[in-house]
């Protein structure tokens, strides 16, 4: 498939920065994650569970959690520190992750208010919280990720993409501004 700004030469993908990638090299998770931007993370039906768990993943850029907490862990104990991440929501992801199909991606987006503009923000799930409003009142960071769920066709595991943005709020309209300030979750 041509996607812009890649190109192939025998077994190396070149990237749009001019990097050259081998696909002979790793593992396909390791050579996806020199591909593309995105923190690439694999999901896995477990029966014992009766919802998909995190096997694997690439992540470069984490939003208040460690890879290491959260591996070989299911969708609800993932969540566990998310306090809108209710058992009717769990459900509902759950019955979203098991009617994917194969091959056609969803995606959804999210956001957090930060104190800092750092990309790479790793905490032990303890010291996680939430957006607050007093961050309004200072100098804040909104991050977004736009998050990409694909069903591959093989084995039927979930990729889930992430793809971070951060945002300084002079950067941000006074309609966007307002939305944040009114949003019922924070």
């Amino acid at each position: 498939r041509n996607t812009p700004g890649y190109s192939l030469k025998g077994s190396k993908v070149i990237r749009p920065d001019g990097k050259n990638v081998s696909l002979k090299d790793d593992n396909e998770l390791v050579t996806a994650g020199r591909l593309v931007q995105e923190d690439l993370l694999i999901l896995e039906w477990d029966q014992n569970f009766k919802e998909h768990v995190l096997i694997g993943g690439i992540l470069c850029f984490p939003a208040l959690w460690t890879l290491q907490e959260k591996m070989n862990k299911p969708m609800t104990r993932i969540h566990k520190p998310v306090e809108h991440y209710t058992d009717k929501i769990s459900n509902v992801v759950q019955r979203m992750f098991n009617n994917l199909k194969a091959g056609i991606p969803l995606w959804r987006a999210n956001w957090y208010l930060y104190q800092d503009p750092e990309l790479f923000a790793p905490q032990k799930e303890y010291l996680s919280h939430p957006t607050q409003k007093s961050f309004f009142e200072g100098n804040f960071w909104v991050r977004v990720e736009r998050q990409t769920l694909l069903k591959l066709p093989k084995s039927g595991s979930i990729v889930f993409g992430i793809h971070t943005f951060i945002v300084h709020k002079s950067s941000l309209t006074s309609e966007q501004m307002f939305s944040l300030k009114n949003n019922p979750f924070i």
